[in-house]
């Protein structure tokens, strides 16, 4: 037991201090928390060799998936929970963010690095951090989250000194289902978010359920770079041009646990219905085989057993015949008895929302949202990071980032010596190419192996080049 208290102390120190610190030191009190002696520390990045077009006699571009699941990755992904090490050590997702947001590295949506596409402050801080409002309990005595504007967000808002802005947006206060029934679910979604937004400015936080990126939520990196055949060197070199984390944004987390949590409960409750052209029909309690109140072709009213009834009874729920949409993406069918039953046409959710929103880019053409945001397949989704960052940019801040070697542990070596000699492994996704540098999955879809072979093909024809250069 001794022996083994004593190894896991040992550990710790090893993997806490610089060796020679360690070895040298006389008293703990001058330990120093650092993996990396001020002697061994990079003072700037390695400046890479002037190349000039004459000498490049051939050259490759393609984009590549680091997946952080292999383990000749690992050190791009740990460590995950920084209270176990030494300050100093931190995973790369740590340093990219440490570098658009304090260092002044410029975040762009693509790897085009156009103005156009250069992310603001704003942008950026939202990828990482997302506020939206808590439900209440409905403890009107001491309200929290949405309790608080039951009777209206703007006249709450503007009390508490929110200006609101000439935009359309402002038009439709999330309390008035009335103004929402004719714009579609998307351009509502995007509305109150907005809403939500503008309220995070001027209502306390513990009104908010609070969503951010950790470092585990980080699951791949995308890296474009080109091989280039150097004539003055006599060899093919590796330069890393732009790279991007991929996770899950810190609005699409919260957006996950908001629909989980918003679900049916075990006896198949459900707390709303959309009709087929939209509109939404808000109401808690009906459920498949419950009775409604059918509006027949006189304008009246009918129960279950097909006996007139007033319109205005509460007790029962007023809905038409015909079929509806629940918020789950099931589709209801209101029968003439005034009987709910589920259509054997069910759709799950994500079939229907690739159908409703997809369809036109199933076909290969281009899709958007009707507010102009870009609509993302979920096929591609997968390679689209949460920001680019042109690689030059960001070497300074890399350079004096230290990941750990777990060959040499008193050797730790920067992030950027450790991508510019391409240790990691990783998958050609795409290279530039005739077809406007199409995707591989875009002429190999729905077959992993054959994309991977695909890949494999791509990377022996760069081999093969530089191989073709040498006579014998």
């Amino acid at each position: 037991m001794r022996a083994l208290i004593f190894l896991l102390l040992t550990f710790n120190f090893f993997i806490g201090y610089t060796q020679a610190d360690l070895l040298n030191t006389t008293s703990s009190y001058d330990l120093t928390e650092t993996s990396v002696s001020p002697e061994n520390e990079e003072s700037n990045a390695l400046e890479y060799a002037k190349v000039n077009d004459a000498d490049i006699i051939f050259s490759f571009t393609v984009w590549e998936v680091i997946d952080l699941s292999q383990r000749v990755n690992f050190p791009y992904l740990y460590p995950i929970n920084e209270g176990n090490v030494t300050p100093d050590r931190k995973p790369l997702i740590w340093h990219l963010k440490k570098a658009i947001t304090e260092g002044g590295v410029p975040a762009y949506r693509n790897e085009r690095f156009s103005e156009e596409q250069l992310m603001q402050d704003e942008e950026i801080e939202d990828l990482f951090t997302y506020k939206y409002m808590k439900e209440g309990d409905g403890n009107f005595d001491d309200p929290e989250g949405k309790d608080k504007l039951v009777n209206g967000w703007r006249p709450v808002l503007e009390e508490l000194g929110y200006n609101f802005p000439e935009e359309e947006w402002v038009k439709y206060d999330p309390t008035d289902t009335e103004a929402y029934y004719d714009i579609p679910d998307s351009l509502s979604t995007y509305y109150n978010k907005k809403w939500e937004k503008a309220a995070s400015t001027v209502l306390p936080e513990t009104d908010f359920n609070i969503e951010t990126v950790d470092n585990d939520d980080v699951t791949r990196y995308v890296i474009k770079g080109i091989y280039y055949f150097d004539r003055i060197n006599t060899e093919l070199k590796y330069r890393p041009i732009a790279m991007g984390p991929i996770a899950p944004s810190a609005e699409e987390k919260g957006d996950s646990n908001t629909n989980s949590s918003s679900g049916g409960d075990s006896n198949g409750g459900l707390e709303s219905l959309f009709l087929e052209d939209g509109k939404e029909l808000q109401a808690t309690n009906f459920s498949v085989g419950s009775s409604v109140k059918v509006m027949d072709g006189d304008g009246g009213c009918t129960d279950d057993y097909g006996e007139s009834i007033p319109c205005d009874d509460e007790e029962l729920i007023l809905l038409a015949v015909g079929q509806y949409t629940l918020d789950d993406g099931r589709i209801l069918v209101v029968e003439e008895e005034g009987v709910i039953a589920e259509s054997a046409d069910f759709q799950p959710e994500s079939e229907l929302s690739d159908n409703s929103e997809t369809s036109d880019a199933a076909d290969g053409s281009e899709s958007s949202y009707q507010d102009g945001r870009e609509l993302v397949l979920e096929s591609n989704k997968q390679y689209e990071p949460l920001f680019w960052i042109f690689y030059p940019d960001a070497r300074e801040e890399l350079s004096t980032a230290y990941c750990f070697t777990q060959k040499n542990m008193s050797k730790p070596i920067s992030f950027d010596r450790l991508i510019n000699s391409r240790r990691f492994s990783a998958t050609i996704y795409k290279e530039a190419n005739v077809y406007e540098n199409r995707d591989i999955r875009d002429y190999i879809p729905n077959n992993s192996l054959m994309q991977l072979l695909e890949s494999e093909r791509i990377k022996e024809k760069i081999r093969n080049k530089e191989q073709d250069m040498w006579s014998y």
